[in-house]
């Protein structure tokens, strides 16, 4: 992990990629996006649910927020 900080100029999908992907088993970056989403999920929750944050936030920027859906 120390290696993927010190070189690290994609942000955090090189994160991504290279520790969470394989860590829990993912092929690839998009397989592990596609499972971790939140949208067109929003139906599965069965319980009381508050969410937070900026339209303007670095690490889940507006267009990936389900608005609509929600």
């Amino acid at each position: 992990m120390e290696q993927v900080f010190r070189t690290n100029r994609n942000g955090l999908k090189t994160l991504d990629e290279e520790i969470f992907t394989p860590m829990f088993g993912f092929k690839n970056v998009s397989d592990y996006y596609k499972a971790i989403t939140l949208a067109g999920n929003f139906h599965k929750i069965t319980v009381p649910t508050f969410g937070l944050h900026t339209m303007d936030d670095q690490v889940c920027s507006a267009e990936f927020s389900p608005i609509k859906e929600a």
